[in-house]
């Protein structure tokens, strides 16, 4: 075999020292640029992480405050209906299922208050209609509160 021989084409040293200089000072502009943006991205990684864990936190004292009124309502002696602002029943206690036993299948998640008042009547289930009752009702969104109309009127 005979020799070959690769020759490289050399690159003169220092030949433009201009170019040089201006490509150093891209380099290092593109190095900084690329510092920030990495410590940007760090920051904002660990702002997610505290924000993360900041609702994980209040997540879990919302599910304990939750389970604490829930168990408060369960121990009622009297009967309780639950609505949120949009009128949607959230929950109804036990006591008020032992009183309408006949409400089970329509006192569910969801069902909104107007069906659910039109649906339960006391004489319906027995109750004695001639007696009267105070309740108190009280809203803490700033809604009016709005009594559902008496079957009769209707």
């Amino acid at each position: 075999m005979g020799d070959r021989t690769v020759s490289l084409p050399l690159r003169p040293q220092q030949e433009h020292p201009e170019a040089e200089w201006e490509r150093l000072k891209r380099e290092e502009l593109l190095r900084r640029q690329l510092d920030r943006e990495h410590r940007a991205r760090e920051e904002a990684e660990r702002l997610l992480e505290d924000r993360s864990n900041e609702l994980y936190a209040a997540r879990l004292r919302a599910e304990a405050a939750e389970a604490a009124l829930r168990d408060a309502l369960r121990s009622l002696d009297d009967g309780l209906l639950l609505f949120d602002r949009e009128g949607r029943l959230i929950l109804a206690n036990r006591r008020f299922r032992e009183i309408y036993p006949e409400s089970e299948g329509l006192c569910r998640p969801g069902i909104e208050e107007a069906e659910l008042w039109r649906s339960l009547v006391a004489a319906d289930y027995g109750a004695p209609t001639t007696r009267k009752r105070l309740f108190l009702v009280a809203r803490r969104d700033g809604m009016p509160i709005q009594w559902p109309i008496p079957p009769k009127a209707t």
